[in-house]
């Protein structure tokens, strides 16, 4: 009979690893290890924390024109962006206003306010006026546009610089790796031929920011038509220019502290790439960047006009109030239930059916009295003869 220790010796001798069990395990290992290190490898990097902040800024919008060549028509605004948790947005007030408005008219008494931000599904911007003494200029609910870009309005380049200089990884409208949509205007931006090659670079810092952007194509767009001219070979404008001109540093991150947008477009007769003129240029100078949750205050309730959603007509917005700036997604329930209700036709005002019954009840008035009248004429003329 095996004693009691002799069992254990065995399974001692047993469990002991061997010389293939050990290069089988030590090739597992290096296996597993190569395979975290190449997928460590490849993964993208990870953007840096951006903490809540503010810039205070000064925009000034310059236009020029190849008919009136000299000083150009400026417009100057402050601009406000604020950014938390992955939300922006930009507040402007004007500060001046252009010569050729102050020169046709009386000096302005009212001061206009441009605020857009990024809410789900799109962004949304609505205007107010102010008069001097802060009142606004109408009574009645301000009217907020809601679009399903992911970028202030085209047609606001003093909003653009600032969303392109301070907006930490910008969603730009790429149509393909190396093409996007033009920042031409807004009505062109759905247009399947408004797009050029782009180049964009980021601050090294953070890698995040951008620091320049170049679209270039060979079209000219008309937003007046809608139309779009190609030229032929080997004409290659360089139409939009955005640079970071100057950095300044704050809390261990790095802010644009001057910016610019150079919108170009070729001479009429041009015969080479280099042939071409500035249109426009926006410049953008930091007045005071702040760390931490900002926000600002926008009107307790709005009547939105939601471009985001289709409704059965195609040509009417979806309109409906918004409380406290709170704007749901285009697939909440109520508002895809909203936008299926086919409009019904508006009935007309009471006056306007009161004026329609009184002319009624005149016609149904004066026939008779016609008809005795002519009749009464012909009696008459019979009893002569």
């Amino acid at each position: 009979m095996t004693s009691y220790p002799a069992i254990i010796s065995r399974s001692a001798r047993a469990r002991r690893p061997t010389l293939p069990n050990l290069l089988h395990t030590l090739l597992g290992l290096c296996f597993s290890l190569l395979i975290f290190f190449s997928m460590l490898a490849n993964s993208a990097p990870v953007p840096p924390h951006i903490p809540p902040f503010q810039v205070q800024a000064s925009v000034t919008n310059a236009e020029y024109s190849l008919n009136a060549p000299g000083e150009p028509d400026a417009v100057g605004v402050h601009i406000s962006f604020t950014y938390s948790n992955g939300v922006w947005e930009i507040e402007e007030t004007a500060s001046s206003y252009p010569k050729s408005l102050l020169k046709h008219h009386k000096p302005v008494s009212a001061s206009r306010l441009l605020n857009c931000k990024k809410v789900a599904d799109g962004v949304r911007y609505y205007s107010r006026f102010f008069m001097k003494d802060g009142t606004p200029t109408t009574q009645g609910l301000p009217l907020a546009t809601v679009t399903s870009n992911a970028f202030p309005p085209v047609a606001f380049k003093e909003l653009l610089l600032p969303w392109l200089a301070f907006c930490p990884e910008p969603e730009l409208p790429i149509a393909s790796p190396h093409r996007m949509k033009e920042f031409t205007s807004d009505e062109m931006l759905s247009h399947p031929e408004n797009v050029g090659d782009y180049s964009a670079k980021y601050l090294e810092s953070n890698a995040v920011v951008l620091s320049e952007l170049n679209i270039a194509d060979n079209a000219d767009a008309d937003p007046m038509t809608g139309n779009i001219r190609h030229r032929g070979p080997p004409f290659r404008f360089q139409d939009f220019h955005f640079a970071v001109l100057a950095t300044t540093n704050l809390d261990g991150l790095t802010f644009p502290s001057k910016a610019i947008i150079r919108l170009m477009s070729p001479l009429p007769n041009a015969k080479a790439e280099q042939e071409q003129w500035t249109t426009f240029v926006c410049t953008l100078t930091v007045d005071s960047i702040r760390i931490g949750a900002v926000s600002n205050s926008p009107p307790i309730s709005m009547i939105a006009q939601d471009l985001r959603i289709s409704t059965p007509d195609g040509r009417s917005p979806l309109q409906y109030r918004v409380t406290n700036d709170n704007y749901a997604a285009k697939t909440n329930k109520r508002l895809v239930k909203l936008a299926s209700i086919t409009p019904q036709r508006v009935p007309p005002p009471r006056t306007a059916v009161r004026i329609w019954f009184a002319a009624i009840l005149a016609l149904i008035t004066i026939f008779p009295a016609g008809f005795f009248y002519r009749h009464y004429k012909r009696t008459k003329n019979k009893g002569q003869t």
